[in-house]
């Protein structure tokens, strides 16, 4: 999430608009990415890698 915010940083000082708002919109949806990544490993069966269910609802 800092790296995020950082390069956020860079990007905004270099005038670079478009690259600045997706690096702001990595950084403010971390928590929720992380929040995903938890729930994706926790339904992993078998330890094996996580993978996403495409037929839940």
């Amino acid at each position: 999430m800092q790296l995020a915010y950082l390069l956020y940083s860079i990007s905004e000082r270099r005038r670079w608009t478009q690259t600045a708002l997706l690096f702001n919109g990595l950084g403010t949806s971390w928590n929720d990415l992380s929040a995903a990544s938890r729930t994706t490993a926790a339904r992993s069966v078998g330890g094996g890698p996580p993978t996403l269910d495409f037929d839940e609802d």
